[in-house]
């Protein structure tokens, strides 16, 4: 826990990147789902599952941020490499 995750390498396809995202978000609805269910459940027990749902979470938002920065390099390699108008004639 509290632990920072690095992608370090691009995501394939649009499956493996559905996978990523689903499988912390599924994690964290089951796990809150067993919390809600089980009053009863001893402390230990909870923390454990409150450990587990946190580094999901992280994982989670670890993720996102990968992707909206991947998107943010996109984007700049693309402005970057878009042509640029010429001042009096039509863009191609």
């Amino acid at each position: 826990m509290g632990q920072r995750i690095a992608f370090d390498r691009p995501l394939g396809t649009l499956d493996e990147l559905e996978h990523e995202l689903r499988t912390p978000l599924t994690s964290i609805l089951s796990i809150s789902e067993l919390l809600r269910d089980h009053p009863d459940m001893s402390e230990s027990e909870r923390r454990r599952f409150v450990d587990a749902m946190l580094d999901e979470g992280e994982r989670l938002a670890a993720l996102i941020e990968h992707l909206l920065a991947s998107g943010r390099l996109d984007a700049a390699v693309l402005s970057r490499d878009a042509p640029r108008p010429t001042p009096g004639r039509p863009p191609a």
